[in-house]
């Protein structure tokens, strides 16, 4: 995930779901490695630089990500929750309003 453009966005669950609360896995999910040519498990952890099970310390701390009315805003300051949402499949970005 090099070369990733840091800046505000917006991620709506696909489909046109919209419920009032809906909340995704942030941990157990995989991503295929290209230059490795291997699997890598991904959990999201606030507490951490990485989303990389491999790349974590020890003090781990995981939080649920949750969506309401099917948006969820992510402020350009939190690269790995974005990178971690941008490999999710029932998601697709749109310009965030603030960007305006």
């Amino acid at each position: 995930m090099k070369n990733w453009e840091l800046k505000d966005r917006t991620y709506l669950l696909s489909g046109g779901m919209s419920p009032l609360t809906y909340k995704i896995r942030s941990v157990g999910m995989l991503y295929f490695d290209e230059e490795k040519k291997v699997n890598r498990e991904l959990r999201y952890a606030p507490n951490q630089k990485s989303l990389f099970v491999d790349e974590q310390d020890d003090r781990v701390q995981i939080e649920h990500v949750i969506f309401e009315n099917g948006a969820l805003y992510v402020p350009r300051t939190n690269v790995v929750l974005q990178q971690l949402l941008s490999n999710y499949c029932l998601l697709y970005t749109s310009p965030s309003p603030r960007d305006s």
